[in-house]
């Protein structure tokens, strides 16, 4: 009786702790750990740990002057304005923030920094950009049965040598199949950009993938001697190095109510991130980019697999051509240095065999030939 009158005890307590387990499991733990505050259908907690699992390591060339930032360092230093026809415009906000910016959606809205042009932007820029930091905005999202993991680069300049520009609007993206296996990196360029097999990146601590950005125009490339085929001719260099943990990461949320917290209200503003002075600036460059989400960025935003899948994929002999027209001129002085070697040793040893014969050969049409080696 004793034993049974144990028994009993015994399995009505493990009753009552499976009910209280599972009453806390229901109330708590499932909740925070289905969390998904942006509505997007994957867990917070799944992309907090693959946005920083995969944070870029970001080379910069020598004579860099902008690395990415805080939207609200542009925002802050910038008036809001309304393109009008031609080259008018008109003031809309003297002082816009993030709240106030997200209630302009459409593409006729700039903001236009007031301190003035590239130089007074590049002096302001390079006083604060100790206590700025290196700021980062990763998104992490499901698309097309793919994991997706963004990382957009926002930089207070484009000074590049065929289009100058407020603002610039650079991203990179991982894509992951259904089981977290990374498949491909792509890289953005302005408004196309390059894809590559995940083993093909080159990465720090396997997981990083090192990002090459352009001098000025910030392009992002696999290696650092790209950039030499294509209309930019970006200059690529690792002078500069941002280490992983030396980028703060911001997390998104996705565009729409609900689907972010108030401090990134900005993801709703549809106009450009810098001055618009003429309506053709657009073609030409000249003119500040639309934000995530907008306009030439949409596709990257809303259907970022078609978006990556649809570039140019570059691979080990893509890597091989750009190699070489990297080192191109240095190639051509070694082959012409060893073949003017090689012509001067003939001369010598023609010379101290008596068969050289300069003076004759002048007088028949071999001093053409002769003129031309020379040359």
């Amino acid at each position: 009786m004793e034993n049974g009158s144990k028994c009993t005890k015994f399995f009505v307590l493990l009753m009552l702790t499976g009910l209280l387990t599972f009453s806390l499991f229901m109330v708590f733990p499932h909740d925070v750990a289905a969390q998904d505050s942006d509505n997007d259908g994957v867990p917070d907690l799944t992309e907090n740990d693959l946005a920083l699992k995969y944070r870029p390591c970001m080379h910069f060339a020598s004579g860099e002057l902008f690395f990415p930032t805080n939207v609200s360092y542009h925002i802050d230093n910038s008036v809001l304005k309304l393109k009008l026809d031609g080259n008018n415009s008109l003031l809309i906000d003297p002082s816009p923030t993030i709240a106030s910016i997200a209630s302009y959606p459409t593409e006729t809205y700039f903001l236009d920094n007031k301190l003035g042009g590239f130089q007074e932007i590049k002096d302001d820029y390079a006083l604060k950009m100790s206590s700025l930091g290196y700021i980062i905005y990763a998104r992490v999202t499901a698309d097309a049965g793919n994991f997706i993991v963004q990382y957009w680069f926002f930089y207070a300049y484009n000074n590049a040598a065929l289009n100058k520009h407020e603002g610039d609007w650079e991203m990179i993206e991982i894509i992951l199949d259904a089981t977290e296996t990374p498949t491909y990196a792509v890289y953005s360029q302005h408004f196309t950009g390059e894809k590559a097999f995940w083993n093909d990146v080159e990465k720090l601590d396997q997981t990083h993938p090192r990002v090459y950005a352009g001098l000025g125009s910030h392009a992002d490339y696999f290696r650092p001697y790209q950039g030499k085929i294509g209309l930019e001719n970006d200059v690529l260099g690792t002078e500069v190095t941002l280490l992983p943990t030396e980028l703060q990461i911001v997390l998104l949320g996705e565009r729409g109510a609900g689907n972010h917290p108030a401090s990134q209200d900005w993801l709703e503003y549809g106009g450009r991130w810098g001055e618009w002075v003429n309506l053709a600036d657009t073609w030409r460059g000249a003119a500040g980019p639309k934000g995530p989400g907008h306009d030439e960025n949409s596709e990257k935003w809303f259907s970022p697999t078609s978006w990556g899948m649809s570039l140019f994929l570059v691979n080990s002999t893509w890597f091989m051509l750009c190699w070489f027209m990297f080192y191109f001129l240095y190639i051509f002085i070694t082959i012409l240095a060893a073949v003017t070697i090689f012509k001067v040793w003939r001369i010598w040893k023609r010379k101290k065999q008596g068969k050289l014969g300069f003076k004759a050969a002048l007088r028949t049409n071999a001093r053409i030939g002769i003129v031309l080696g020379i040359l």
